[in-house]
């Protein structure tokens, strides 16, 4: 099984790079299921139905919320009819939409579900370590493998939440930060782990906003509207292999494209070696230990 796990799609240009450079990606690398957090796919803030559904046509199977579930109003009376979108598992359960859901495609099957984080994040959440075993026993079965979108702000409960899961679901990936992390890894019972996918959107900005404004704000202090920035677009994932008998997680490979141009060459050159071009820094079952 091959998962493609797209990190926080922003606005407009993230949905755009999404819809014209998904398809390729999927049929080069193989891909069975293509799961993305949408929290922002709405102008930076939220998510609507529509822009839902226009990520499933660009071939996402299942979308992951966090911290910006709500900021589109309407998103509330539309989640239950959205099928393949989860909202985080450790909310308030009084909340509209499903904690997990359970794709199918050509006889196996994947949960996913999500939880946001507690430290330096500002919405009302139950424990994640609580809500993760709770959902976990939920999901084990009915599918053949479990990915968790860790959406939180720091590394050290990204992490800890790694260590929490090893053996217990295939793929625990971060998001929020919008910053790629290099630290891809296979823990000892076979969970693969990423303490940040990244961000899939406008990079000619800060984390998708333009960039002056925020600037301004450090320097000066004062409040400022953050609008949504535009050029310089990419699509920052990860590929996650897992073996169906074991069912342990086998490799994890970053993935981000166009890559940024300061590693190009070095990218080129991997591919001209029998590497592939748009991967990097990718981590195999057999180099851990």
């Amino acid at each position: 099984m091959r998962i493609f796990f797209i990190g926080d799609i922003v606005g407009k240009p993230g949905r755009k790079i999404t819809a014209e450079t998904l398809p390729s990606i999927v049929e080069k690398l193989g891909v069975d299921f293509v799961v993305a957090n949408g929290e922002n796919s709405a102008g930076g803030n939220g998510i609507t139905k529509n822009m839902a559904e226009e990520l499933f046509r660009a071939g996402i199977d299942a979308i992951t919320l966090g911290d910006h579930i709500w900021d589109q109003r309407c998103f509330e009376s539309e989640i239950d009819s959205v099928g393949m979108v989860c909202r985080p598992a450790n909310i308030p359960r009084c909340n509209p939409g499903r904690d997990c859901v359970v794709v199918e495609k050509n006889g196996m099957k994947l949960g996913v579900f999500c939880l946001l984080g507690q430290t330096l994040m500002k919405i009302k959440s139950e424990c994640p370590f609580e809500a993760a075993s709770r959902t976990v026993e939920k999901l084990e079965p009915l599918c053949d493998a479990i990915l968790l979108d860790f959406h939180a702000e720091t590394t050290s409960e990204k992490v800890s939440m790694g260590w929490h899961l090893d053996g217990r679901v295939q793929a625990v990936v971060g998001t929020h930060t919008h910053i790629p992390t290099n630290d891809a890894r296979i823990f000892p019972k076979g969970t693969a782990f990423l303490s940040d996918a990244g961000m899939t959107g406008p990079w000619n900005s800060c984390l998708g906003r333009n960039w002056e404004p925020i600037l301004q704000k450090f320097i000066d202090g004062r409040p400022r509207s953050f609008t949504m920035a535009s050029g310089d677009d990419r699509i920052c994932a990860v590929t996650i292999d897992i073996d169906a008998e074991s069912k342990r997680a086998t490799s994890i490979e970053p993935f981000i494209f166009p890559p940024f141009p300061n590693n190009a060459e070095l990218w080129a050159a991997a591919a001209s070696a029998g590497g592939e071009s748009e991967t990097q820094g990718g981590v195999h079952s057999e180099t851990q230990g």
